[in-house]
């Protein structure tokens, strides 16, 4: 393309054709031309395979929407002992007797996670957010937490006191943990095919459940005990993570303080202090057990969001999660 430019025209265009550029052989004129009509093909054999690759995508989303809908349907049919026996019998190759169930249910192993878990006054919780295949048993614990992150930051919006943010948080904590469990789900899925490769990768996975680490790693995972939330410092280890249920002095324990629905600092040092946010937030000194560090911060739904022994520290630890103190 760049020998077009080449030169000036000379006035010679009597045979119909464009005159050569000057200091320029026909032979690289044709050249020009050639690549000049070799682009504008390439160029249209280009527009042509975008157009194929938007209607493909078109029709692949055509599609699994229908898959969708026949699976929605299929799900919604009642299961029926006849055909479970149908089945267990195709695949043991022999009858098996079946008589009077306690509990049919279908469930698939589809997967699927909102974009977002916040639209305005609209929020999604449970399966209203997310659904996956049901193996570890983790969909119940994954809604119930849904429900307890967003709970008291639902309250504190309704009641005033919350900070600005706090009501989008819900989001950034929960998608992620959603999406980790959609994540192992998918990966427990393919563990149970009977192909070769699935086979070899589950006797690996065994022998792997030998080690301490990974056993605790993939225990976690299935029991959200290692959800650790961003909570703005990740200076300590326990900032994020679940509080466990403390011993406290006079027999009581942890979780039962957190009934009430309240932050709760558990306050080693004897010396901290909630004032101006004492209708939010509890206080327990008398700790029987050792906390790991002289005091935490938690919210209402148990995770720790400031370590430390700081008073000035404390205090806007207390007015990032719990508003503006009170005045008076």
């Amino acid at each position: 393309m760049d020998r077009l430019r080449v030169g000036h025209a000379q006035p010679d265009a009597a045979d119909g054709q464009p005159p050569l550029p000057v200091g320029d052989r026909r032979a690289d004129v044709v050249q020009a031309r050639g690549d000049a009509l070799g682009l504008q093909q390439a160029e249209r054999e280009l527009r042509f395979r975008e157009r194929a690759a938007d209607h493909a995508r078109a029709e692949l989303e055509d599609a699994r929407e229908s898959l969708t809908r026949i699976e929605a349907q299929v799900l919604q049919t009642a299961a029926r002992l006849e055909e479970l026996r149908r089945e267990v019998g195709w695949i043991a190759g022999r009858e098996i007797a079946m008589t009077s169930p306690r509990w049919l249910s279908r469930f698939s192993d589809f997967s699927r996670l909102a974009d977002t878990y916040r639209s305005e006054r609209v929020l999604l919780a449970g399966d209203a957010a997310h659904v996956h295949p049901p193996l570890g048993g983790q969909g119940l614990n994954l809604g119930i937490q849904d429900a307890f992150n967003l709970g008291w930051k639902l309250a504190a919006t309704v009641k005033g006191w919350a900070p600005e943010g706090l009501l989008d948080t819900y989001h950034t904590e929960r998608h992620p943990v959603a999406a980790a469990v959609l994540e192992n789900t998918r990966a427990q899925t393919e563990l149970l095919s009977p192909e070769p490769g699935a086979r070899a990768v589950r006797r690996l996975l065994s022998r792997l459940m030998d080690f301490e680490v990974v056993n605790r790693y993939v225990m976690e995972q299935v029991t959200a005990l290692g959800v650790r939330y961003d909570v703005g410092d990740d200076g300590h280890e326990l900032l994020g993570r679940r509080m466990r249920d403390l011993r406290l002095g006079r027999g009581r324990r942890l979780y039962e303080v957190m009934r009430s629905g309240r932050g709760v600092l558990v306050d080693a040092t004897g010396e901290l202090s909630v004032a101006g946010w004492a209708d939010r937030v509890d206080r327990v000194g008398d700790v029987g057990e050792e906390v790991g560090a002289p005091a935490v911060l938690l919210r209402p739904d148990g995770h720790v969001v400031w370590v430390g022994e700081d008073q000035r520290e404390l205090r806007a630890r207390l007015s990032r999660w719990f508003g503006a103190a009170e005045v008076g």
